[in-house]
């Protein structure tokens, strides 16, 4: 009997142990919170399986990645290199290493490849600089019949470099595999998808729900165009139970007008239901945008009367940024902004009844160093974007660039099924790299004393809708804002509502202040009520909360080098002595907009 009990336990034991992960999958994570958790994650995130990332000689992968955002150090260029290590672990990762060039880099790197010694490849080795100019042009050329091509050396229609793309294909499924720790760690499986056609950026990261993924990651190559893309997701999951994915368009700021289609009224039937396919398969694939990463912020265009517009602006219009003396960019186009995009899917509502910029907002890095999360102005070394090397300035990036943000979602639990589903349905929010706690609902009304409600969130979910929901004909319309100041950062200062709608058919803008602290405060809450809603007019609102200004990075670097203006700078030191160069940063958050929408016609 002791002998049938011993085996018994032993086997309930071993059960256990093999299938509590997925068990913990589901709703049993000891935390699980019916009202929510923010957890904090990076959503976009290079190792060296992105070319890009290795010439500029990113050594990281996809495993010391996950290990670095869990909070152990890493040396992102080697043991002679800077090391890294964050504060606070991070909840969530997706490593999105590019589709483009996987099989190119794996090539170049692995003698026993054919295509290896071929020209590019030894330029590729040899002229780091100059490769990533001449392996990276063929992502700007247009589509030719719906084809563009890869280097000669990848064979005929690019076979060769399909083939070699498998094995890092497999590498980064099985480093999130390993990574994954339901309840305490969600690894997602995921890429970027790169197309960048005349240099206008039109890139977006793909992630996967589950570790259900098609054979290979759909590139420029076999998908030039973004709903060429949206094909190629729906058929390679198609052939695979529970594959589901979404794309996360980001750096909009640099796409010089490209990344939001303009609403023109179709003429002619055949024309709205064209539309109308595009609009409704665009918002399915994409419930989320990237406001502010490494390169800049695209929330609101630095021409809006709104002041705070004028924050972590790239200034220029495409991918070339300033090389070649700016000759071949322009100043930023007002339309790839966030705000004017939303301002613009209300238009397509009014015309077709469908939006497809009904975006809810994140935040992430664009680190090309495989560090998710390193965002902190006061330690920030480099991120390795747009081909800036980390020995090439003495400041460490491009000073127009910033330490990047952070994604954050309102989920039950850390998982990959709640953090992904929280994504889809927008319960998100972005920050510039604090860790600001942020609560934001729309309702017709709210109790007077909510914030006194020890179940105050409850309440708010009962009543209204979250950040990222809509709401219908509604009388009137009351706000509900809560922040919370990073633990360890600054203390906030200013509590806003964004405010978009149509009037006589053209969108208009205005920011709501709804609190104002003048020294700054460690947490706020309050409603705030639109005077002027009108319940047959569609509008949106989204909340931004900012905090005390700060010093920015580029100014400690200077600090820290003792640069003294009243002299020559030192070259690379240019930036510390120009005026025109901000040396404060208002770190900030914005929450995913609520939507009202009127009874339909």
């Amino acid at each position: 009997m002791e002998w049938f009990e011993s085996h018994v336990n032993y086997m309930t034991s071993l059960v256990l142990y093999l299938f509590m992960p997925m068990l913990m999958a589901g709703d049993n994570c000891p935390d699980r919170s019916a009202t929510k958790q923010a957890y904090f994650g990076d959503t976009h995130v290079h190792t060296h399986f992105s070319l890009d990332a290795s010439l500029m000689g990113t050594k990281t992968g996809p495993k010391e990645a996950y290990q670095f955002a869990k909070g152990e150090k890493i040396s992102p260029f080697g043991p002679t290199g800077p090391s890294l290590q964050l504060d606070r672990p991070l909840d969530f990762v997706a490593v999105t290493d590019h589709a483009e060039l996987l099989g190119e880099k794996r090539i170049c790197t692995t003698p026993s490849e054919k295509g290896y010694r071929s020209l590019s490849c030894w330029m590729f080795r040899n002229f780091p600089n100059i490769s990533f100019l001449t392996l990276n042009m063929p992502l700007s050329q247009p589509a030719i019949f719906g084809r563009v091509h890869r280097s000669f050396f990848c064979g005929w229609r690019g076979k060769r470099c399909r083939i070699a793309a498998e094995i890092p294909w497999q590498k980064i499924q099985q480093n999130a595999h390993d990574a994954y720790q339901p309840c305490k760690f969600t690894s997602f499986v995921g890429y970027e998808w790169s197309a960048s056609p005349g240099t206008k950026n039109l890139h977006r990261n793909v992630i996967f729900k589950t570790a259900e993924v098609p054979k290979l990651p759909t590139s420029f190559f076999e998908a030039p165009f973004p709903h060429l893309l949206w094909d190629r997701l729906e058929d390679t999951c198609k052939k695979q139970q529970g594959c589901e994915s979404l794309t996360i368009p980001h750096n909009s700021n640099i796409s010089n007008g490209k990344m939001f289609l303009p609403y023109r009224p179709p003429k002619k039937a055949e024309q709205k239901d064209k539309l109308v396919r595009y609009a409704l398969r665009r918002a399915m694939h994409e419930p989320l945008i990237e406001v502010f990463q490494h390169k800049g912020d695209s929330e609101c265009g630095p021409t809006s009367p709104d002041e705070l517009c004028q924050f972590e602006k790239i200034p220029y219009n495409n991918l070339i940024g300033d090389r070649y003396w700016g000759l071949l960019t322009g100043q930023p186009n007002p339309n790839d902004f966030v705000r004017e995009a939303l301002k613009e899917g209300m238009l397509y509502q009014e015309g077709i009844g469908v939006n497809p910029y009904r975006y809810g907002i994140i935040a992430s890095s664009d680190t090309h160093i495989g560090a998710p999360g390193a965002v902190q102005e006061d330690n920030f070394q480099n991120h390795g974007g747009a081909s800036v090397h980390h020995k090439d300035s003495p400041l460490g990036d491009d000073p127009s660039y910033n330490p990047g943000g952070l994604a954050v979602v309102w989920a039950e639990q850390n998982t990959r099924e709640a953090i992904f589903d929280a994504m889809k349905r927008r319960e998100t929010y972005g920050t510039s790299g604090p860790r600001i706690n942020l609560r934001f609902f729309a309702a017709e009304s709210f109790s007077k004393d909510i914030c006194d409600q020890e179940n105050r969130i409850q309440m708010a979910y009962h009543n209204g809708q979250p950040m990222g929901g809509e709401m219908h004909a509604l009388n009137s319309i009351q706000f509900y804002l809560e922040a919370k100041a990073d633990p360890t950062g600054d203390r906030l200062m200013r509590g806003q509502i964004i405010k978009g709608w149509l009037e006589d058919g053209k969108p208009k803008e205005k920011v709501l202040d709804v609190f104002n602290f003048s020294t700054g405060v460690d947490h706020f809450c309050g409603t705030y009520t639109d005077v002027e809603h009108n319940s047959t007019v569609q509008a949106f609102y989204y909340a931004r909360v900012l905090e005390v200004p700060t010093m920015r990075w580029t100014e400690r670097k200077c600090r820290i080098a003792n640069i003294d203006c009243t002299k020559k700078p030192p070259k690379g030191y240019e930036t510390c002595c120009n005026q025109k160069h901000p040396k404060t940063i208002q770190e900030r958050a914005w929450s995913s907009p609520i939507w009202h929408l009127p009874v339909k016609r």
